[in-house]
């Protein structure tokens, strides 16, 4: 092993705040990751620094998303606005976690998948659950990506958050778990349906 490789091998052993801000993350990011990935610390930051080095302007560009994700089909305008929404942080690229959202969204194929994707792109803190102002995020997310299609749900999204929120969040202590906010919204046969009409469009399911 050379040099860059024993020093790979040391950073991965030793991840620090200040070793993940040279690459525009935080440990929340890297706890998200390290929680939702299912890597082991060492093989995600070996996959950090191969990003780095695909990528060393910091992430994957506006002009380079549909090429680096063949798989979804889509015209400009959808193109634009799922790059929209996983641009989190709005800074015009995909970070590295960004990147990763991405293949979770890309290779979420059942229903529950992806609306599992969507769960975890907003349970920052790790915690394996969401309150209702998250809940909120979630679905206005949704309303965005199908308004970008030209489907936009009826309702308003922010009401419609509520109301699966309070039908399903039983013992009432303002948090749903991601399974109890995935049976929420699969009850919810309008937005299944949408939801399934959308992923096909990026996936280029028949």
């Amino acid at each position: 092993m050379g040099c860059g490789g024993s020093r790979i091998k040391v950073e991965s052993e030793n991840i620090t705040p200040e070793l993940l801000s040279k690459a525009g993350l935080t440990m929340t990011d890297w706890n998200w990751m390290v929680n939702h990935k299912g890597y082991e610390e060492k093989e995600l930051y070996e996959m950090l620094r191969g990003f780095q080095e695909d990528f060393p302007e910091g992430g994957i560009y506006r002009h380079q998303f549909e090429a680096f994700f063949p798989e979804m089909k889509m015209g400009k305008a959808m193109a634009d606005m799922v790059f929209s929404v996983l641009d989190s942080d709005k800074n015009g690229y995909l970070d590295f976690k960004e990147f990763q959202q991405a293949i979770d969204l890309v290779g979420a194929r059942l229903p529950d998948d992806r609306l599992r994707w969507s769960f975890k792109l907003y349970d920052e803190d790790n915690s394996g659950s969401i309150a209702l102002d998250e809940m909120e995020k979630v679905m206005d997310c949704i309303y965005n990506m199908f308004e970008g299609m030209g489907q936009r749900p009826s309702g308003d999204p922010k009401e419609r958050a509520g109301r699966i929120f309070r039908k399903i969040d039983i013992n009432g202590d303002g948090d749903l778990t991601e399974n109890e906010f995935i049976k929420g919204c699969s009850d919810d046969k309008e937005m299944m349906e949408l939801l399934n009409k959308l992923f096909a469009s990026l996936t280029g399911e028949k």
